[in-house]
């Protein structure tokens, strides 16, 4: 599950924001990576606030589930903008 969750999320992020730069959404791409930043900026620091071992379900999180969205959402959107741009959509 370790190995699933993080690939999951990568490629769905992928995808989607692949489709969303071809249908010229390029906002909505925006909208969705600053939540996410967001989102993992909210874990770190809430992580933080814990003591001990409590705070690595943040951390967790956060990497895990944040990193490969936008990793994956970066990666889809410039493969998107690239093929637009070519005229290949």
């Amino acid at each position: 599950m370790v190995y699933v969750l993080p690939l999951v999320c990568f490629v769905a992020a992928l995808i989607v924001a692949r489709w969303a730069l071809l249908q010229r959404l390029g906002a909505v791409v925006l909208a969705a990576a600053l939540m996410v930043v967001a989102a993992a900026a909210w874990a770190i620091w809430a992580g933080r606030q814990q003591t001990g071992w409590d705070g690595i379900g943040y951390a967790i999180f956060a990497t895990l589930i944040c990193a490969p969205v936008l990793l994956g959402g970066g990666l889809g959107a410039l493969l998107g903008w690239l093929r637009r741009r070519r005229g290949g959509a």
